[in-house]
Parts: structure tokens; C-alpha cells; sequence
């Protein structure tokens, strides 16, 4: 059953959306299905994060405050995480798509998912939901290794630094263009949604 509420709705019409349109770009371009979706044997392997229990309740309201969640995660000597990436690997992912905001990306969604990029983007910038698999050559790109948590807390500092100073415009590889304050607002969520699978002990 599915609660009625506008974003409950919102967030189930996004994962709908996003599903549907994956699926007939990879049948329509094997370089985007080779790209964009796991083997079924990859898929076997993973943690589906959907129906992962014991998540974090995070709203962050500022990109110092993940920093600072960030901080405290690393500090905690049993720190744990329930989905597929160890802290590390999530620190980084979250600098890692910072400073792409602000320098570009290399990659691109499939075209069908870029032709809805402003609809799902309106979607996307009031909740974020887990569960969107990438093939292993691109989730090397996406989630790069970092070498140790605290290396990762170092480059998510400086991304911030960053972004404090610099413009975030560059366009989303699904969304299309985006704002410096959009940007900010996808950040936070990203964040949010990302270090709630991160426990500090």
C-alpha cells in the first residue's frame, strides 16, 4: 500500500520513471546498457539499500554540517555502514560529485533519461531515494577509491572549501543544467541519503 501523500508519491513516480526509462535505453544502446546497469550477476552480489533497515534520519541544512557528521563518523573508532560502500568510499563519492558540480562531468545518462532530466530533476530535488544500480565501470568513476576514511574526510573538506567559493553549475550527467542552488539542495540531499547507511558506532 502507498501512503497518498504528494511526496511519497512524488518519490514513487521517480523510481517508476527512472526504472522504466533505464531499462529501454539499454535495450536500445547496448554502450548505455553495458554502462548503466549491473550484470545479474552483480546484482546477486550487492545489497539491495532499498530494504535496508536501521538508516539514519539526516536533514542536513548546510554543506558544513555533513562535513561535521562526516568528522564525527570518522572519529568513531566502530564506525559501520549498512549498504554496499564502506565509509570511506562514500566520503569520496560525496567529494567526488562536488567537484565535478563545479568542474563538469565526463560521463552522461542514457538520452531517454536526460530527455526527462528537468521532470525527474524537480522530483529529485526534494527527496532522494536509494536503490539505482551502475555497471562496475562506472561505479569505479562514480565511488573511486580514497586510500583510508580519514584521506576521504580530507578531499570532502576541500570539495566543500570549494564549493564555498567557487560556482556549482556545471550540468548533471541525468539532469541536465542545473543552478548553484540547486546544486547545493541536490548536495544535501545526496549527502543526507548517502551517510544514513553510515553508522558512528
Amino acid at each position: 500500500m502507498v501512503d497518498g501523500s504528494p511526496a511519497k508519491l512524488n518519490v514513487v513516480v521517480l523510481n517508476v520513471v527512472v526504472l522504466l526509462v533505464w531499462d529501454c535505453a539499454g535495450k536500445r544502446c547496448h554502450h548505455c546498457a553495458s554502462m548503466w546497469n549491473d550484470t545479474k550477476e552483480e546484482q546477486m552480489m550487492s545489497v539491495d539499500v532499498r530494504k535496508v533497515a536501521g538508516r539514519r534520519e539526516l536533514c542536513f541544512e548546510s554543506l558544513d554540517q555533513v562535513v561535521s557528521d562526516a568528522e564525527r563518523l570518522v572519529a568513531s573508532p566502530n564506525h559501520r555502514t549498512l549498504g554496499n560502500w564502506p565509509l570511506h568510499k562514500l566520503l569520496t563519492h560525496l567529494a567526488h560529485t562536488i567537484e565535478h558540480s563545479i568542474d563538469g562531468f565526463e560521463m552522461k545518462a542514457p538520452f531517454l533519461i536526460r530527455l526527462l532530466g528537468p521532470l525527474i530533476k524537480r522530483i529529485a530535488l526534494k527527496k532522494l531515494s536509494p536503490g539505482i544500480k551502475l555497471q562496475k565501470q562506472l561505479e569505479q568513476k562514480v565511488f573511486p577509491e580514497a586510500g583510508s576514511a580519514e584521506d576521504a574526510l580530507e578531499r570532502l573538506r576541500a570539495a566543500v572549501a570549494r564549493a564555498k567559493g567557487e560556482r556549482m553549475e556545471a550540468a548533471h550527467p541525468a539532469f541536465g543544467k542545473m543552478s548553484h542552488d540547486e546544486w547545493i539542495r541536490l548536495h544535501l540531499l545526496h549527502s543526507a541519503m548517502h551517510l544514513s547507511f553510515a553508522l558512528p558506532e
